[in-house]
């Protein structure tokens, strides 16, 4: 039994045994401690509580006496090298106790497995010489290293790799080329600047060049420049993709994202070890996927609403887990629909992963839980993304493409703006949910696409908007869904060259929007201007997200809110042989005979 006396007690400790006081049940078994029961304990007298303890995890204890043991070897055999190996068993010692490393170091044999590949490394002299150089240089690169190499080397005996210590090497000096670049940008408390972040990028090449140089590191100078590539192509500094990266730089490209998301950095504190693994499954482009799920079954950590296998052989949804115990997450059994914690004594435990959160999305797994549109909206209001795309995708699975509008994003947006103009929600509550809603609507370009007519095409402008082009973007996956070609373009471009852009594709109709952060005199300016010189062109007006000013009204052609919109425009399309039509001329106030969309009773 693990025990902790009162003052050793934290938030997210698990009760292990039932607490009395007095015949009197305090707390049961299995509760997870809060603030506020911690307060309620110190109330009474009780020496020691029986706390859940690391599971199959090396004590502190035993590391400690390990490296201890070890040390005074070294100072026997070689005293030329106790500097470097007291240096990194103080600075591994520490880490191996972090949370974050999971149940990753379970038995004495990895520890000793550990040690050995770094005391076999410090024998070669310039291996030994760039390790101390990265201590005197700078503390975080330092930390990282280390804890790059640690977890590297745990990965990669977890994966059975044939090629140790050649990971070893690679991992120990993956950002020895951090030596060529300055402490004002390594240190640097903030983001930096483009001049900044390209000289930072030039890292993997001087490392590449310095290890070059030698016969014992030329081997993996491949993978130290290549260490910050992406599966997808967005890396540096090739520029790679895929078949082109090699797996021992898929692997070290994993375990060194998640040392830097997870150590305390000068411009960024460390994040918990699931949100980590949570923010690298959304970039599941970016890294190998086989291996991101092996990588949380080491450290039998896993990203939220990611899917799980269970002992008993049934699947299960990952939720929330607290950083002090994250290998006991809160689960949905896909089964049942109970939502869980993995029981204390581990009669019931994770197999292994299953699928990335994105993955299960696409795949359907998460289907046929009967949400409501409401529970929708509140998980969108609540900015949790993947519930509120399980949510969409449970609520959409069955339905067409545009019913998915009419259906959903339609009520989801009309159910926000009502918020907001009850002031149950902010402006930024609001602009955050249409992100989500964006991002959803853009994992269904591919579907979207199948069903558009590109001879129908319509382009969204934005004068006298700030900073919000998700509304825009929303309005074009909405005509999308509507089977338009809706093109995106902000108002950076003079009217003239709108015109010319529009001729050169085709495009008769333009879209522009009001919202409560436009300028409301530049939109009426914009419009003005373009139907006096450019008559031919079809001006629209959205009024979905500001309806407080129609004083502009005269300067389209139809407006309203995206709905009646884009149902004036149908009709109006089909009306004009399906937009094949060589000029159109509006109507306006000196031409007020003339039949124009805005006399064919569509309003």
């Amino acid at each position: 039994m693990f025990y902790k006396t009162l003052k050793e007690l934290q938030a997210g400790d698990i009760i292990n045994e039932d607490l009395y006081h007095n015949d009197s049940l305090l707390i049961k078994k299995g509760t997870e401690l809060q603030p506020q029961y911690i307060t309620k304990l110190k109330r009474f007298c009780i020496d020691k509580i029986a706390i859940l303890a690391p599971l199959q995890k090396i004590s502190e204890q035993k590391i400690h006496t390990s490296f201890e043991q070890i040390i005074k070897q070294v100072e026997q055999s070689h005293p030329d090298k106790k500097t470097s190996l007291t240096f990194f068993y103080q600075t591994a010692q520490h880490l191996l106790s972090e949370n974050r490393y999971g149940l990753a170091l379970n038995s004495e044999e990895q520890l000793s497995m550990v040690i050995e590949q770094f005391e076999a490394l410090m024998q070669n002299s310039f291996i030994h010489g760039l390790f101390l150089q990265l201590k005197d240089w700078d503390e975080y690169t330092y930390k990282h290293v280390v804890d790059v190499f640690v977890l590297g080397i745990l990965f990669a005996n977890y994966l059975g790799l044939p090629k140790l210590s050649f990971m070893a090497k690679a991992c120990l000096l993956h950002d020895v080329g951090k030596l060529s670049v300055p402490l004002s940008i390594i240190q640097k408390n903030g983001a930096l600047t483009y001049e900044e972040f390209e000289l930072m990028k030039q890292h993997s090449i001087k490392g590449e060049t310095m290890l070059d140089t030698e016969e014992e590191t030329n081997g993996i100078s491949y993978i130290v420049r290549q260490h910050h590539e992406r599966l997808d192509g967005t890396g540096y500094p090739d520029g790679l993709k895929e078949d082109q990266i090699d797996n021992y730089t898929r692997i070290l490209m994993i375990v060194d994202v998640y040392s830097a998301l997870t150590l305390d950095r000068s411009y960024q504190a460390a994040k918990g070890s699931q949100e980590a693994l949570s923010i690298m499954s959304l970039g599941q482009s970016k890294f190998d996927t086989v291996y991101l799920r092996k990588f949380m079954d080491m450290l039998h950590i896993y990203a939220k609403h990611s899917i799980v296998t269970l002992s008993s052989g049934e699947k299960a949804q990952v939720l929330e887990a607290n950083d002090y115990y994250p290998y006991l997450p809160k689960l949905r059994n896909l089964t049942t629909k109970e939502i869980e914690r993995l029981p204390i004594n581990l009669s019931t435990h994770i197999s292994k992963s299953t699928m990335l959160p994105q993955e299960a999305l696409e795949q359907g797994v998460l289907h046929g839980s009967n949400f409501t549109y409401e529970q929708f909206v509140q998980e969108l209001l609540a900015g949790d993304y993947f519930q509120a795309s399980h949510v969409f995708r449970d609520l959409t699975h069955q339905l067409q493409l545009d019913q998915v509008y009419t259906d959903l994003i339609y009520k989801t947006l009309q159910a926000l703006i009502h918020k907001l103009n009850e002031e149950e929600i902010s402006l930024s509550d609001l602009y955050l949910a249409f992100q989500d809603i964006n991002q959803l609507a853009f994992h269904n370009l591919d579907k979207i696409r199948g069903s558009i007519d590109t001879k129908r095409k319509i382009l969204i402008v934005t004068p006298g908007i700030q900073d919000m082009p998700f509304i825009s973007q929303f309005i074009q996956h909405c005509f999308r869904l509507k089977g338009w070609d809706a093109i995106v373009m902000e108002h950076q471009l003079a009217i003239v060259d709108i015109a010319k852009f529009m001729k050169r594709h085709h495009i008769h109709y333009v879209c522009t929007f009001l919202t409560p952060m436009s300028d409301v005199e530049e939109v009426e300016l914009f419009m003005q201007v373009f139907k006096r010189y450019y008559p031919q062109y079809v001006v629209t007006l959205c009024t979905e997200f500001y309806q407080n000013n129609f004083t502009m009204k005269n300067h389209s052609d139809f407006h309203g809110t995206l709905e009646e919109l884009m149902e004036k425009l149908a009709v109006f399309y089909s009306m004009t042989n399906n937009g094949d039509f060589l000029h159109f001329v509006p109507y306006t106030t000196s031409n007020s005979n003339v039949h124009t969309p805005s006399m064919l009773t569509l309003e």
